[in-house]
């Protein structure tokens, strides 16, 4: 049997080697040989080989679509046996080798060391796979999650895997990777040796729906849904939000109302909910107003918002931003504008995004709908529009939110002071930071400590050596 090359930058194998001695760990229980001639190993297998993890692996890459774009990629063909060496010792974290390894540790390599040693032991592979993780230079694949999963359901560990599988599926950077991860999931969800024990669960699903709304791969999406159906998943708001974008992106608003409607009958048992003393989050109301945004229903969506604020449920930096979002793509369709980096039809919001394009009037015409509609803005709203636009460097904008907020007799809390005195040192307005201390000096309010030690040295670097002693005895 040949051994299935990794779809996306599949790692060169040595001209010859063997695999270390089943004593270490346990996990060589294959030997793979290249002849020179080989682009990729050959896989043969030792008596004791993990069966049903090579039918796994050869269902799943047997089915890559073939339109799936390889990128060669320049490895170290030593590497995955030095891993691999280095992992199947007990101490591996310690090994003196690895620190000079690590940088060079694509996820090409991990695949390859994860793929061909199916019998590493579980918890080895789930450290190695969570420590290169943390390092700034690596990101998994789909390729790198799919074999770590095969390793996890080999040995059961199905809680593990299914953390693994929403992190594959939400790694899906392209058309062909989300494919490739319906492909192999469907395998894993069709194994009867697997059973019951690693079905796809409504978190899955939703992951993956939302995945395909996203590449607007609206066949998918309807099989995956009915399919959902079928296998007696039954979908909550989350999934219809994921169905209620997709149709939206690609025009069809018919399709988009038919599941509008599915979560008003979900709002139905949200009010049961409550009488039943179980309250509805932010998160629940944030999507359901985000469905009608995305239908353009804007009154709907801020009769939502007055529900929340009559629950009592304090609406969350996400719920304004979507509002912001849809507001905004109103005013693009009035004035036939081009909004740049923002995508208003996404399902998957970059909320950066929203406060990088977002204007002063915008926030004026949310506050205007939210009167409209029997929200009063308050200090939560003006915060979370505050500090959003300060964290990506908007402090003008923050600014004169600041001030119509005072205007309108709101007292700041800490918080937002703080995220307008950070924004300053972060853009060396050190003048507009020095307003905002005292500012907030005489409200009885506290500045951080980092920001005001890089006020202090900013000063100094610009050689205002007055003002910064000033600020340092104060």
């Amino acid at each position: 049997m040949s051994q299935p090359a990794s779809p996306k930058n599949p790692p060169a194998a040595p001209a010859a080697f063997l695999l270390p001695p089943p004593s270490m760990n346990g996990s060589p229980t294959i030997t793979t040989v290249r002849a020179p001639t080989m682009r990729n190993p050959t896989l043969i297998i030792v008596p004791g080989q993990s069966f049903h993890f090579l039918s796994f692996l050869a269902k799943s890459f047997s089915s890559v679509p073939s339109s799936l774009h390889l990128e060669p990629e320049p490895l170290d063909n030593d590497l995955p046996l030095l891993l691999h060496s280095i992992l199947s010792k007990p101490n591996w974290k310690n090994h003196p080798s690895l620190p000079k390894l690590t940088p060079s540790i694509s996820s090409s390599h991990v695949y390859s060391v994860f793929s061909l040693n199916p019998h590493l032991l579980p918890k080895t592979a789930l450290d190695f796979s969570y420590w290169i993780s943390q390092k700034p230079h690596f990101k998994h694949s789909v390729f790198s999650y799919s074999a770590l999963i095969n390793i996890l359901v080999t040995n059961k560990f199905f809680g593990p895997a299914e953390k693994i599988r929403d992190l594959m599926i939400r790694s899906s950077s392209s058309i062909q990777e989300t494919r490739f991860v319906l492909e192999f999931l469907a395998s894993m969800n069709r194994s009867d040796q697997l059973g019951s024990a690693f079905k796809l669960n409504l978190r899955a699903y939703n992951h993956l729906l939302m995945s395909f709304a996203k590449f607007s791969m609206i066949d998918e999406l309807k099989s995956l849904y009915c399919e959902m159906l079928k296998n007696m998943v039954s979908p909550n708001i989350f999934t219809l939000n994921a169905m209620v974008h997709a149709y939206c992106k690609i025009g069809n608003v018919a399709e988009a109302q038919l599941y509008v409607r599915r979560m008003e009958e979900a709002e139905d048992v949200m009010i049961r909910m409550k009488e039943e003393g179980i309250f509805p989050d932010s998160f629940t109301y944030t999507l359901l107003l985000d469905a009608y945004g995305c239908l353009g229903s804007m009154h709907s969506a801020f009769d939502v918002l007055k529900r929340m604020f009559d629950a009592g449920c304090e609406p969350s930096s996400n719920t304004y931003s979507f509002l912001i979002k849809h507001l905004s793509k109103k005013q693009r369709e009035k004035d036939d504008r081009q909004m740049v980096q923002l995508e208003l039809n996404a399902i998957v919001v970059n909320h950066a995004d929203v406060w990088k394009t977002m204007e002063f009037d915008t926030a004026l015409e949310l506050f205007e709908k939210m009167r409209e509609n029997g929200c009063v803005p308050n200090v939560n709203t003006y915060s979370k529009l505050i500090i959003g636009l300060s964290k990506v460097g908007r402090f003008h904008v923050a600014q004169r939110l600041f001030d119509h907020m005072r205007e309108e007799g709101i007292s700041p809390t800490g918080d937002i002071y703080n995220s307008l005195f950070s924004c300053c040192c972060e853009l060396r307005l050190y003048d507009n930071a020095l307003i905002v201390v005292d500012s907030m000096i005489s409200s009885g309010q506290l500045p951080y400590l980092e920001s005001y030690k890089q006020l202090i040295c900013g000063l100094y670097d610009e050689g205002d050596k007055e003002k910064a002693n000033t600020v340092f005895n104060s």
